[in-house]
């Protein structure tokens, strides 16, 4: 049977540090988040978890979204921590696509060309998963009806994920905000 495999030199690095459990299960995190970016005026800086390459701490890992909040530039974070969800200015991140779009955001190819679509046909919010979150495309098949559309606008070659509107819609309540202050 043929097996492909990845090499990763770090693998060694794991094993000389002491973690050799492969078979690590995180802990989904438990609490629940509902802030404002008023509440943090140094910044946020938003992540989805994913398993640690190395993990030698003696607590499970956590699954979810992580947040560090500054109250003031620079300096420790005042809020730190893993949540199963996440509220922004009344905003729900949605774990999946801020995943997705975080290994999108590091593929230099694919700059400019993610973007959010929806279906013209029935309006459904479209969101290109497994190859094809990573290979643009001209022509997208709706998940929810089924019907082909092409890319709208000047740029053709694209992937779709929700979380392009999430980010407009968080700048937004942000300019909002500053312009309510």
């Amino acid at each position: 049977m043929d097996v492909r495999r990845i090499s990763n030199p770090l693998e060694a690095v794991r094993h000389k540090l002491g973690d050799r459990d492969t078979n690590r299960k995180q802990r989904r995190a438990k609490g629940n988040l509902d802030i404002t970016q008023a509440m943090y005026p140094g910044g946020l800086q938003i992540w989805a978890s994913n398993p640690a390459l190395l993990w030698t701490s003696n607590r499970q890992e956590e699954e979810g979204i992580h947040i560090h909040g500054w109250t003031q530039e620079g300096g420790e974070p005042k809020l730190d921590g893993t949540f199963n969800t996440v509220r922004i200015d009344g905003i729900e991140l949605d774990e999946q696509h801020l995943r997705h779009f975080m290994a999108q955001n590091a593929l230099v190819y694919l700059r400019g060309k993610v973007v959010a679509l929806d279906c013209p046909t029935c309006g459904a919010v479209q969101f290109d998963q497994g190859d094809a979150a990573f290979r643009p495309r001209s022509m997208h098949e709706c998940a929810a009806c089924g019907s082909n559309f092409a890319t709208p606008g000047r740029r053709r070659l694209v992937v779709s994920n929700p979380f392009v509107k999430t980010l407009a819609a968080l700048e937004a309540a942000k300019k909002l905000e500053g312009a309510n202050a």
